[in-house]
């Protein structure tokens, strides 16, 4: 179980939460002072705030003459290139999709980047499309066929854990773009009510690099960024990014339509508490407290607390939590086959099934001292 009296938001500074909401809403309170980025210079950083801050406080000369400035200003730069390399890769790779019938949607990243209020930077550093289950194999192989490699660390224990126990893969270009491939929208055991068959449906035709391609729906965005704050606090993160699309979105449908869509997906829980989360700790967002609340399930609150929603948790830091975020007959699957992985598996990466046996119980037991496992593969597994 999972306390829901606190937050990931809680305890935000007065800059985070200000460049939260900068461009979204109009600013209640003045600009953060000097003192108060420079503690929390950190933070921005690390939950991919950066270009937000230069655009929100460039004009003002206090912040733009500091040190923390051009450092903010370098990782906007690099992170734009980033954005053009992914966009680079991508459009090929999805023009190859549509040619052998494959239909795609762009999920995050410039998909939602569009939707962000003019002038307003959004960065990315890879494209995450989302395909159909019975797609899926033959998707990987055509972007294979273009150069596209995954690492060696994402090797399952099994093959099929491609399809059966994770949401989808993570494939690198020579020429450094990303692309992530999914046939479910993660975590999964929450995220089984957005159905790839839906979003495709529902996706709206849009253009990338000259490329005609499809962007997954408004409605479909918000409930991709909002189960994607749970993938980052599984990660160890805030999310922020991640929080702000929310926001955007938020506004942008209007409270009775935003909750409508995750009530069709089954997730009007999640909307109630993420909106609660908003209301509580940053006011500044202008969003409502809803009136009655949908409380999550046990089952939804064992999930929350696996994925880190108050904070960090043995079970979080588990590799063994990854099956926190699979539906159960899946999640079974995971198990057996991580505990009995193929021989190739063990072969190439731990010699032997004792080995295998022996490193497995070492991390059960260091994880309890505040040894951290998951980060290990997830940026691959997704």
């Amino acid at each position: 179980m999972t306390s829901l009296s606190k937050g990931p938001l809680s305890g935000l500074g007065p800059a985070a939460r200000w460049c939260l909401v900068a461009g979204v809403v109009d600013p209640t309170e003045p600009a953060p002072t000097v003192e108060e980025v420079e503690r929390e210079t950190d933070v921005l950083f690390a939950e991919g705030l950066s270009a937000v801050v230069v655009h929100a406080l460039g004009q003002i000369p206090a912040h733009r003459d500091r040190p923390y400035f051009g450092m903010f200003r370098s990782v906007t730069l690099t992170t734009q290139m980033k954005a053009m390399a992914a966009e680079t890769a991508a459009a090929p790779a999805l023009s190859a999709l549509a040619a052998t019938g494959v239909r795609t949607a762009v999920v995050k990243g410039p998909a939602m980047a569009a939707l962000h209020p003019s002038g307003w930077p959004r960065t990315y550093g890879d494209i995450d499309l989302i395909v159909t289950p019975d797609d899926f194999p033959r998707t990987i192989r055509c972007i294979e066929d273009l150069g596209f490699t995954t690492s060696e660390r994402a090797i399952p224990q099994w093959e099929w854990f491609d399809l059966r126990c994770r949401e989808g893969v993570n494939l690198h270009s020579a020429g450094g773009g990303n692309l992530d491939v999914h046939h479910h929208v993660p975590p999964w055991s929450l995220g089984s009510g957005v159905r790839a068959e839906d979003v495709l449906r529902r996706s709206d035709p849009a253009e990338l690099c000259g490329t005609p391609v499809r962007f997954a729906s408004a409605g479909d965005l918000l409930l991709i960024s909002a189960l994607h704050v749970l993938n980052d606090l599984w990660k160890g993160k805030m999310g922020l990014a991640s929080w702000r699309d929310v926001l955007v979105l938020l506004h942008r449908l209007g409270a009775d339509r935003a909750r409508a869509v995750f009530a069709e997906a089954g997730l009007a829980w999640l909307h109630d508490l993420m909106v609660v989360e908003f209301a509580r700790s940053v006011p500044e967002a202008g969003i409502a407290r809803p009136a009655t609340l949908e409380r999550p399930s046990p089952v939804q609150r064992f999930r929350l607390a696996s994925l880190g929603w108050s904070g960090d948790s043995m079970a979080t830091r588990q590799r063994l939590a990854w099956v926190s975020r699979l539906p159960v007959a899946n999640g079974i699957l995971f198990l057996a086959g991580t505990l009995v992985p193929s021989p190739t598996y063990i072969r190439n990466r731990h010699g032997g099934y004792l080995d295998y046996w022996r490193r497995g119980l070492s991390e059960t037991v260091s994880t309890a001292k505040g040894a951290d496992y998951r980060m290990t593969t997830v940026d691959d597994y997704e």
